[in-house]
């Protein structure tokens, strides 16, 4: 069996020198994490045939891990998720939940808060990759290579390295990082105080929407663009060489640094989600 990628991240300590899950399954085009309260890896392994999923701490040993036609999906209990980068405190109330002894119970059931899970994922390169509702600080993915959807709930900050082509909605305050994006499409669609920031790269199309105060930024090029800010948001593009559409409502703005564009319009608008 291959050895363990290692993972250095600056927020999350990601350390697998003991582990509570190791399974290695046969490779799949897609792998999706469905839902989970989990600090995840995803690693691309040049030469790797399978996808080996690691894990430890809280409902490790409970992974639901299934497979349908060229997909995997992971997920694990789904208890109660708490992110946070400042002292406070929490409150919990409603019906089914009570304490024992110093202990949070939901439904009889006990959650413990003091071990979260974390997943080391590795992945042939160039697998899609789809991220769902994982609640933890962070979702790093780094030398896939591929495709990636993600829909950002709460907090969770999703950073990768290079990828083909993305596919971001963030709802909350959550955000999404990315050195290098080439390929055919970047849409990113932003609702609330979340931020999206790409720093370099080359897309065909780029759609952009924000509604709130978030932020988007891609510091690359985009042939077509189609650009919309409602609210207090922002969007910067450094550079559109085709087709460029901006709507813009409220006290936003719209940036593109360089509009080398054939001609302009208005927007065509978003698909639903």
């Amino acid at each position: 069996m291959n050895s363990l990628v290692p993972v250095s991240d600056p927020d999350v300590k990601f350390d697998f020198s003991d582990v509570d899950f190791d399974k290695s399954f046969p490779s799949k085009s897609t792998v999706i994490l469905s839902t989970m309260c989990a600090n995840v890896a995803v690693m691309g392994v040049p030469g790797l045939n399978a996808v080996r999923v690691v894990a430890r701490g809280n409902h490790s040993t409970e992974l639901d891990i299934q497979t349908s036609g060229s997909e995997m999906k992971i997920s694990a209990p789904l208890d109660y998720g708490q992110s946070m980068n400042t002292g406070g405190n929490v409150f919990i109330s409603g019906s089914g939940i009570n304490t024992i002894n110093g202990v949070l119970y939901m439904n009889g059931r006990a959650v413990d808060t003091s071990n979260p899970m974390m997943m080391l994922v590795m992945v042939p390169v160039g697998t899609s990759i789809k991220v769902g509702l994982v609640l933890g600080v962070k979702v790093v993915i780094r030398g896939v290579q591929g495709e990636l959807e993600a829909k950002l709930q709460g907090v969770t900050n999703v950073e990768a390295d290079y990828l083909t082509s993305a596919d971001i909605h963030v709802s909350g305050t959550g955000s999404f990082k990315c050195q290098t994006i080439e390929g055919d499409s970047l849409t990113v669609k932003i609702s609330g105080m979340g931020n999206s920031t790409v720093e370099s790269g080359k897309v065909t199309t780029f759609q952009a929407q924000v509604s709130g105060m978030g932020g988007i930024s891609f510091g690359g090029e985009a042939v077509n663009a189609d650009l919309s800010v409602s609210g207090m948001g922002s969007i910067n593009l450094f550079a559109c060489t085709g087709q460029l559409k901006k709507k813009k409502s409220g006290m936003g703005n719209i940036s593109v640094l360089k509009d080398m564009s054939a001609k302009s319009g208005k927007s065509s608008g978003f698909s639903d989600w």
